[in-house]
């Protein structure tokens, strides 16, 4: 028997409580039924790992070009007391990328 892969949180809380008793009848008997329950596992270790596109949050920031980096840089030079936020604020850049822009890691 292969596991179904489970779209819905409902149906990923179902396999969960599904393994939890698989696995419990497995430690007593050992052998196939263990690798069943580790079969189910990779399933839903598939399915968290790999968010699907349509569950994931809509973009709301630009991407983050080399003028909109030296303008983030520009903003720090000449409003140094500003915060990462003002900075965000002004540049339109969500407040994350300001904080990888001015650490170096948003190339």
């Amino acid at each position: 028997m292969s596991w179904p892969r489970p779209e819905t949180k409902e149906q990923q809380r179902d396999l969960v409580a599904q393994l939890i008793v698989q696995q419990r009848h497995a430690m007593s008997l050992g052998g196939d039924r263990l690798q069943h329950v580790l079969d189910g596992l990779e399933v839903l270790y598939s399915v968290l790992r790999n968010r699907v596109p349509d569950q994931r949050g809509r973009t709301t920031s630009e991407r983050v070009t080399d003028a909109k980096r030296a303008e983030v840089h520009q903003l720090r030079a000449d409003h140094p007391d500003w915060s990462q936020q003002e900075i965000a604020n002004h540049s339109g850049v969500n407040i994350g990328r300001v904080s990888e822009i001015l650490k170096g890691k948003r190339q």
